[in-house]
């Protein structure tokens, strides 16, 4: 028995298809823009936790800017991320429906075996989630078992992304196509976007989706504002570096401290601190 207010997916396109297209042109006019139609939790990386609100032109927006700039390789998705996230929502759920493509939530949480199945299985075309979905497939022992080549695009939020990482993503998957992407929850402002076609050393920024920036995240020392994205660019482009996270700890004198947790690559046999600062 299905809940109040819920209906299967099937009664929904069964009844879709007996609507005349005048009763739908007059719900679509009778709606306010500026009408609250959703509500996401979000972690707060601008603040504390919270719920935040969004209205109808706000997600309808976001998902133009989508369709326009990426549109063409989003039709066949793989998201193993929580489908509550709003990552997911907007890149995953509303764009079948906004752009009639196909989505597969591979697991209740990111898993890697489930996702790299989904994209064999299935042949999917785009690949959505958080850096290290990548990483992990990237680094996984059992990935020459499943077929990744009909993955065209890949779209990463989270963190930024380096160089390295992304040639290494173009080699060894292959995604030659990478949009990065930050924002706001609150009014689903998409900050970053960046496009890697072919050529790692060519990048571009699509204005109609955003403006260009590094992270949110800062470390206040003292009265210096310090960017882990700047710091982590630095020490992974030692050729010894495979991966680097740069964070603030609590100090007494200055408030915090920075600290960095580096991961080497697998061939390197040593490396000390000062050979990387």
């Amino acid at each position: 028995m299905n809940g109040q207010g819920t209906h299967p997916f099937a009664e929904l396109i069964k009844r879709g298809a007996n609507i005349r297209p005048k009763p739908i042109l007059e719900r679509q006019a009778s709606i306010d823009p500026d009408s609250l139609v959703a509500i996401f939790y979000k972690p707060g990386i601008t603040g504390q936790p919270k719920a935040a609100t969004l209205i109808n032109f706000e997600m309808l927006n976001l998902l133009h800017g989508q369709l326009e700039n990426i549109g063409q390789f989003l039709t066949r998705v793989c998201a193993p991320i929580s489908i509550y996230h709003i990552f997911a929502e907007m890149v995953g759920v509303l764009n079948v429906v906004f752009q009639k493509c196909q989505a597969v939530f591979s697991a209740i949480s990111p898993d890697t075996v489930s996702a790299m199945g989904v994209i064999h299985e299935e042949e999917r075309t785009a690949l959505i989630g958080s850096p290290v979905i990548f990483r992990d497939i990237l680094t996984h022992l059992g990935k020459e078992n499943y077929d990744l080549s009909s993955l065209a695009l890949g779209v990463l939020g989270a963190r930024p992304m380096q160089r390295e990482f992304l040639r290494r993503l173009e080699v060894e998957l292959p995604v030659t196509r990478v949009t990065q992407s930050d924002g706001m929850t609150e009014n689903v402002t998409l900050f970053a976007s960046a496009y890697w076609a072919g050529d790692a050393d060519q990048q571009r920024s699509y204005s109609s989706m955003g403006v260009c920036m590094q992270r949110l995240e800062i470390i206040i020392r003292s009265v210096v504002n310090i960017y882990p994205a700047e710091i982590e660019t630095a020490i992974i482009e030692h050729l010894s570096v495979f991966d680097a996270q740069v964070f603030g700890i609590p100090d007494e004198r200055y408030g915090e401290e920075v600290r960095a947790w580096i991961t080497l690559k697998p061939d390197t046999s040593t490396c000390t601190t000062d050979e990387i600062v």
